[in-house]
């Protein structure tokens, strides 16, 4: 189990084999699935980090995402594609209902896994900055307290966190795109963006610029 970051830790997981994915993925339309190798918090913990660095880099890449992490029972057919079960309708639900390009950590999680929460809960540790509370706006109008995917945890775009969101005429997506940026500034005011100390190699520093920019460089905007 992680233990609290008061000093630089090279990795989260130093016994992690080097070939051994964090955990299973699949990708079909415009979904991405993501499910742990078992029930274990280890296991936990290797997921919803593996998502926060992928949602980074889908984000990165001009493709915004929108999710949830449950926990609970899952069938799987790897041959035929099938995904069955409580965990997979009520993260797909959850996502559903989301107005903004983010994603959270539902409280089934922290949930099943009482040493990841006392861990979470720590003013000390590293899974606070990463997984803060924060009120998840809906598209019923109202919010949900949970815990939120920090995204904009040490991510340095060089045109600014903006320039990931640029307007269209589509007045829906614009929308989803100021609740992420409001999200990026309570982020970026609230000091979870970065830390003083060197992280685990998993939460490293992402930056995002042109090809000719290397980095480091400072990031671009308020957000």
């Amino acid at each position: 189990n992680p233990a609290l970051f008061k000093t630089p830790q090279e990795s989260f997981f130093p016994n992690h084999p080097y070939t051994q994915p964090y955990c299973e993925k699949y990708i079909f339309s415009d979904s991405v699935i993501l499910f742990s190798h078992d029930g274990s918090s280890e296991s936990a913990l290797k997921l919803i980090i593996y998502a926060w660095r992928l949602f980074q880099q889908f984000l990165a890449a001009g493709f915004p995402m929108r999710g949830a992490i449950t926990y609970g029972d899952l069938y799987v057919n790897k041959l035929y594609n099938v995904f069955l079960g409580s965990a997979f309708i009520d993260a797909y639900k959850k996502e559903q209902e989301q107005d903004w390009i983010g994603a959270y950590v539902d409280s089934s999680v922290w949930k099943a896994h009482s040493d990841l929460t006392d861990n979470v809960n720590s003013p000390l540790s590293l899974l606070g900055f990463l997984f803060p509370e924060y009120n998840i706006p809906l598209k019923s109008g109202k919010s949900n307290r949970l815990r939120s995917l920090n995204w904009r945890f040490n991510l340095v775009v060089k045109l600014g966190t903006k320039s990931l969101f640029p307007q269209t005429k589509i007045e829906e997506i614009n929308s989803k795109q100021r609740n992420a940026l409001d999200y990026a500034k309570w982020i970026r005011s609230s000091r979870l963006a970065y830390i003083s100390n060197t992280p685990p190699i998993e939460v490293r520093t992402f930056y995002v610029g042109h090809s000719s920019q290397k980095p480091p460089f400072d990031h671009g905007d308020e957000f």
